[in-house]
């Protein structure tokens, strides 16, 4: 039992968006391992997600498994709701919903482009709006955007991935800057 428990305050509570699996996977389950319960969101395996929030409670912590699309608002805002209602207030946002593909920049569709952008970069701006509430609340929060090496050195045939992941640093850097007064 966490010291927040003991003090009969409810466990932290994290969303990690892409945590059905890969690095997702593995920090819902980091999280659940420190005290955390964990809401997990993913687009299209939900299976993936249920089986993940089962380790999770092996582990102790409630664990929630959503599916839904980061672009969508409403989806997003549904999905809070229902973590605020059934395990408390989001405090830890794990941003690692992605589109990897590989594709030439000439052969790119724009389409491809939008889908690979809207991910990685509306998604982290809608899921950040949506908790941001809850931390500013608690005083404390903590927002993680997973980028990698390839936003700051580039890759070929990856221009609509590298261009995502940078601009996930420039959010993080500017979202720092508005909510450390908050603490977050």
């Amino acid at each position: 039992m966490s010291t927040n428990e003991q003090a009969g305050n409810r466990p932290p509570v994290a969303l990690v968006t892409g945590g059905g699996r890969n690095i997702g996977r593995a920090i819902a389950l980091e999280l659940g391992s420190f005290g955390f319960d964990v809401g997990l969101l993913v687009r299209s395996d939900l299976a993936a997600a249920e089986e993940v929030a089962g380790e999770v409670r092996t582990l102790g912590r409630r664990s929630l498994a959503f599916s839904g699309d980061v672009r969508d608002t409403s989806a997003v805002a549904t999905m809070a709701d229902r973590m605020r209602s059934d395990l408390g207030p989001v405090t830890v946002l794990v941003h690692a919903a992605a589109r990897r593909k590989e594709t030439s920049f000439l052969d790119m569709s724009h389409d491809e482009w939008r889908e690979v952008i809207d991910i990685v970069v509306d998604g982290a701006f809608v899921c950040s709006r949506e908790v941001l509430p809850d931390m500013i609340a608690a005083g404390w929060g903590r927002i993680v955007m997973i980028g990698g090496l390839s936003g700051q050195t580039g890759a070929a045939q990856r221009a609509h991935v590298v261009t995502a992941k940078a601009a996930l640093v420039g959010l993080t850097k500017a979202l720092a800057l508005e909510f450390a007064e908050n603490n977050i």
